[in-house]
């Protein structure tokens, strides 16, 4: 009888009676009785190096007593908490503990990312001090520096990294480092994590851990999974309520230094509890607490040190706290809106049909004016920070307002709203897209373009397609396409249809909308020549919808109707054709078989049936 259990048996996981050949063999003729002609000594060496791989002792023998077992215990502990000292791709050389990353050719990776971390992340972090910032940099990237880092430090220092890496563009990868941004990203992923796991981020007590997990939750925001991030947020913001960061240091007798350290990681944490609340489709209940923790101070790093013991004057005018400020004044501020009742309103409030128009403009008209007093006014365009801040707080301002005059935010619909109102939707729509191309074409802050990279108003193109198709001859019509042409040169991602099905949509949208408008004006025209010329950007879209639908890319019938079910809705039946009537794959830019019902079933669909989940989805 055979010592082990069969082939079949054993990938079966079932008992095997060990014959030649076994029952179970017999009784299932498909499978053919095979052991495995393995020794016993060639079975332990496999076992050995299966025990060595997963960090054991191959040579393990059993205590005698019970120290010898915990010595045992705890050296085995080490191992497994000691940080990776390897890189892909890359080596790390080791002076005590500091990591410093050297590529293959050479050139230091470490000296580069520090770089690119204090030129384009810190600004718009400010997570830590300057000082903390170089301190640590010297342990790392100078051979002659202070021997040790701790864990907490080493998850710090591969935040960075990874934060660095995600500010780079694919180029800049490759020139500097030689290597792809997605292959950097995922070794040096890999890193990080490894770090966070030897600090016990799980538990963490400290605030350098916290920084760490911060770095890591912002460099991942548009690569992983929302719902993941959402959870580890929620292990992230209970450890630094744990650590008692939602109690301002001022009420519990901290130093100033303390005290603004504090404040800087609670409050960051909870811009990005809000921002990943918004991906997620999820609630912050965090960000409406009743905690007590202050804004930061409006200060330079340099004002204030450890050894300080009164609270340093706020600058009056901006600083290099005032990208972070901003952003946690709007938290702040609509912390404090209330209903007539005294209720807090919540995030919520621009689409609370409870709240009529005019108390919502209200309350955004409050939030512009603290915005314009407190930092607009002493913006300089020619200092890209400033020139970030002017831009992205008109752009949150121009959101809200879009946001209060969405159909959603209305007990009515879209066919029951006035003229003016649509109007004024469609203006505030343009105007929302017109800063989105600013953020991401003005060269005074590319570097800081990594930011708000991954962020696109899907809600503000949807809208301005359906009225693409109403207004023909208008200066808004005229101003639709101009929009339109400047978004899809500032976003070259829009053109590649095979990652996000909403692309292939929107395009669809308007091919539609400019034919129905070119059958408008050629009739009105009574058989005049002169017609607006096709945008060039359109024509290259048609082409690659074209090649997306030969591709293979449509799960639906090769002919029919293309209603407002299938371009509006989340979960079509069926993946619908380019244009109606046409079969999939005969799409092409020299195509004019479209009727005027074609046109007719598309340009009246039900603007309050279109599915907003589905194209703000972030995924």
């Amino acid at each position: 009888m055979r010592s082990q259990a069969c082939q079949p048996c054993a990938k079966r996981k079932v008992r095997c009676d060990r014959e030649e050949p076994c029952s179970n063999c017999k009784r299932r003729k498909q499978d053919q009785c095979i052991y495995a002609e393995v020794s016993p000594t060639e079975r332990i060496k496999q076992l050995e190096a299966l025990v060595s791989s997963l960090g054991g002792d191959a040579e393990y023998t059993a205590p005698q007593d019970l120290e010898q077992a915990k010595r045992k215990a705890a050296s085995f502990s080490a191992r497994v908490k000691e940080p990776s000292n390897k890189v892909n791709g890359a080596r790390l050389l080791q002076s005590g503990t500091n990591p410093m990353i050297v590529t293959e050719n050479g050139q230091s990776a470490a000296i580069l990312l520090w770089g690119t971390f204090s030129q384009r992340v810190h600004p718009l972090t400010k997570i830590s001090f300057d000082w903390e910032i170089e301190q640590l940099r010297a342990n790392v990237v100078v051979p002659s520096g202070p021997d040790g880092l701790s864990f907490p430090e080493h998850a710090f220092v591969f935040g960075v990294y990874l934060l660095s890496l995600t500010s780079l563009t694919e180029d800049e990868c490759l020139t500097l480092l030689k290597r792809s941004k997605v292959d950097l990203l995922s070794d040096f992923q890999m890193s990080c994590e490894q770090a966070l796991a030897g600090s016990n981020f799980l538990g963490a007590s400290d605030i350098t851990t916290l920084q760490a997990c911060a770095m890591y939750i912002l460099a991942s925001l548009e690569r992983l999974d929302n719902r993941g991030l959402w959870a580890l947020m929620g292990v992230v913001i209970r450890n630094a309520e744990r650590c008692g960061l939602h109690r301002d240091g001022s009420l519990l007798g901290l130093s100033p230094f303390e005290t603004e350290r504090r404040r800087r990681i609670w409050w960051q944490l909870q811009h990005l509890d809000i921002a990943l609340s918004v991906k997620s489709g999820s609630m912050s209940l965090t960000l409406t607490a009743p905690w007590d923790t202050k804004l930061p101070l409006n200060i330079e790093d340099e004002d204030i040190d450890p050894h300080m013991r009164e609270t340093p004057k706020e600058r009056e005018g901006l600083t290099s706290m005032s990208h972070c400020l901003w952003t946690f004044w709007v938290l702040e501020e609509q912390r404090s809106f209330c209903r007539a009742d005294g209720s807090r309103l919540g995030f919520s409030w621009a689409a609370e049909k409870s709240l009529s128009r005019g108390e919502k403009n209200a309350l955004i008209d409050r939030l512009e004016a603290g915005l314009n007093r407190r930092f607009v006014q002493f913006c300089d365009p020619i200092r890209p920070r400033d020139t970030l801040i002017q831009i992205a707080a008109r752009a949150f301002t121009n959101a809200m307002r879009r946001l209060t005059l969405h159909p959603l935010a209305h007990h009515g619909r879209l066919s029951e709203l006035s003229v003016d109102h649509r109007n004024e939707l469609l203006d505030v729509c343009m105007q929302g897209l017109e800063y989105d191309v600013l953020l991401h074409l003005n060269p005074l802050i590319k570097h800081f373009r990594w930011k708000f990279q991954g962020y696109f108003q899907w809600s503000a193109l949807v809208y301005i397609l359906v009225e693409a198709r109403r207004q023909f001859d208008t200066a808004r019509a005229e101003r639709i396409w101009e929009v339109l042409t400047n978004v899809y040169a500032a976003h070259h991602g829009l053109s590649e249809l095979h990652d996000d099905r909403r692309k292939s949509y929107a395009v669809e949208l308007m091919i539609v909308a400019w034919k129905a408008r070119e059958r408008f004006l050629t009739e009105r025209q009574q058989g005049m020549s002169r017609l607006p010329q096709k945008p060039a950007f359109l024509v290259g879209l048609e082409s690659r919808i074209s090649e997306f639908s030969q591709a293979g890319n449509s799960d639906g019938p090769s002919k029919r109707k293309l209603g407002e079910a299938d371009i509006l809705s989340s979960t079509p039946a069926k993946r619908l054709v380019p244009v109606a009537g046409i079969q999939d794959g005969d799409w092409s830019a020299e195509t004019e078989a479209v009727t005027q019902a074609d046109l007719d079933a598309i340009a009246d669909f039900d603007f309050d049936a279109i599915d907003w989940a589905f194209w703000e989805a972030i995924q």
